[in-house]
């Protein structure tokens, strides 16, 4: 029972879950259950896999983008909601081509960039880099 009393969910939840292309019946399987908790409660962004640049510009970036932040390509495996080092080719979509170097931006059709966790950028550690000194008294 998903909204009773056995499994109690909040309906925006449901919701959520059913606009984020999850059905209702989906949401009992576990690893699934936990990814959809995770990403509700802390939001996911688009980011560049080397320095934590946040892709805010709708679609998917192109073959020719660089990050700003550190000028690495952001059509890359390592940015690739399909890549996986331990998956056959490190890619878990078997329609897509072997890509020799995963650094490195390709055609690949498949890539759907992903969404991860937000990185501390910049204000992040320089306010971590002002704690230090008033910590030492600089």
């Amino acid at each position: 029972m998903i909204g009773g009393r056995l499994f109690p969910l909040p309906l925006e939840f449901i919701y959520s879950a059913h606009s984020m292309g999850y059905s209702v019946a989906s949401l009992a399987g576990v690893d699934r259950f936990q990814t959809l908790i995770k990403t509700i409660r802390e939001p996911m962004t688009k980011q560049c896999y080397k320095c934590g640049w946040e892709w805010k510009i709708g679609g998917q970036p192109g073959r020719s983008e660089s990050c700003p932040g550190c000028r690495s390509d952001l059509r890359v495996c390592f940015n690739c909601e399909s890549y996986n080092s331990r998956a056959a080719h490190q890619c878990r979509d078997r329609r897509a081509e072997p890509v020799i170097e995963k650094e490195r931006g390709n055609f690949c059709e498949y890539f759907e960039m992903t969404r991860k966790e937000t990185k501390g950028g910049p204000e992040k550690a320089s306010d971590a880099s002002e704690r230090l000194k008033k910590l030492f008294g600089d």
